[in-house]
């Protein structure tokens, strides 16, 4: 029997509201011993706002589970949810588990939170590929800009994956991408705000698989969404339209002084 314990990783929404904020910092953990997975997720209220009716789903490749509801969690308070259940994947090697936070404020309006973290079935495997993006200010719509990286000698069928809370929708959020051995390239995703809260932070994540020679390979990379309040290129630039209205003064008088002038002079 292999055991394999994996740290988790971190995640943290912040979410202003009218009186406060919310702020969830989660932490996505497991314990894999084939064919046995174990997966922990710790949720902690740091704001100061209490979030309510908070529910967990966990997603391994195909197969999804979804916790009990738990009423509310109070500030400086925190969770455990735990799920055991089976996984075998017809390979060895390193998988994504996704994990996605659903709650609500007092009012009743819906968040959500998503984090991932990578399991070791049996072997634990070492991807040649790295990807990095920058995080984003959104307002309405903008591109994810990630560099991928393949370091590798043997070309590669990627297959990547834009998690991102459901408040905001990316296209596509899901592919498959060439990458040429010892190669770099760029990937663009449209990311729409669809029901995001200004000045909020959403943690987002790029999820990239593929296989080679028997094994499974995955490279997790994570940053920030910040949602900032749409500019109106008027209000902005207003000192713009002061300097063209003052430059069709001036035509103007220059103008009117010509014609006074010729007319003088005839």
């Amino acid at each position: 029997m292999i055991s394999l314990i994996l740290s988790g990783l971190l995640s943290l929404l912040n979410l202003p509201l009218n009186t406060g904020h919310i702020t969830l910092m989660s932490t996505l953990s497991c314990e894999a011993t084939p064919p046995t997975i174990n997966t922990s997720m710790l949720i902690e209220n740091v704001g100061n706002e209490a979030a309510y009716n908070i529910r967990v789903m966990i997603k391994l490749a195909e197969y999804e589970w979804y916790s009990d509801i738990v009423p509310i969690l109070d500030i400086n308070n925190s969770i455990v949810i735990d799920n055991l259940d089976k996984y075998e994947p017809t390979n060895e090697g390193s998988y994504p588990l996704i994990g996605k936070i659903y709650f609500q404020d007092s009012a009743g309006h819906i968040y959500t939170s998503v984090i991932t973290t990578i399991i070791s079935y049996k072997d634990a495997t070492v991807p040649d590929v790295f990807a990095e993006w920058n995080d984003l200010e959104l307002s309405n719509k903008d591109v994810l800009k990630m560099k991928i990286t393949n370091m590798g000698y043997d070309d590669l069928d990627l297959n990547i994956n834009i998690l991102v809370p459901d408040e905001l929708s990316v296209q596509p959020y899901q592919g498959t991408f060439a990458l040429k051995a010892r190669s770099k390239d760029e990937i663009c995703i449209d990311i729409e705000n669809f029901n995001a809260l200004v000045g909020a932070v959403y943690p987002a994540w790029s999820i990239i698989e593929y296989e080679n020679k028997g094994h499974h390979f995955t490279f997790v990379s994570s940053g920030n969404i910040t949602i900032i309040q749409e500019v109106n290129i008027f209000k902005k630039y207003w000192w713009l339209s002061l300097i063209v209205v003052a430059i069709i003064i001036i035509i103007f008088i220059w103008c009117n002084m010509r014609h006074v002038y010729a007319q003088h002079n005839q």
